[in-house]
């Protein structure tokens, strides 16, 4: 199965719109479910898409040293996710001092959101 997957790959990745589109989409993908290196680190809650609405999102990095150069501040980025899927959404760069962690497992955070807040943690 492997090798007729790697097969398949190499002949998908010929076409030209899908040769520059496919490999970035693969370790997006991969980055999701890898036990090893998880994508999203903590919950967190943020003031998004404006002052005095609260967002839930998920930490996902804390350096991104071109933007906080530019910024003047350090920057933190937060994946906010939208209901049902929790795979797409909007990646905000926010002031760490905007970014409130939240002590619940990341399961309960995917599972707030799927449900729409109806299961709560």
């Amino acid at each position: 199965g492997k090798k007729i997957f790697q097969m398949f790959e190499r002949w998908f990745t010929k076409f030209p719109f899908i040769r520059q589109i496919y490999p970035a989409a693969k370790q997006i993908v991969d980055s999701f479910i890898s036990r090893e290196k998880p994508s999203f680190k903590k919950v967190v809650l943020i003031e998004y898409p404006s002052k005095g609405l609260w967002s839930l999102g998920f930490l996902t990095n804390e350096s991104f040293e071109e933007a906080n150069r530019v910024s003047g501040t350090e920057l933190l980025h937060v994946f906010v996710a939208t209901t049902p899927s929790p795979l797409t959404g909007f990646l905000v760069l926010v002031p760490k001092s905007g970014v409130k962690l939240l002590d619940i497992p990341i399961e309960d955070g995917i599972k707030l959101i799927v449900s729409g807040g109806i299961v709560k943690p």
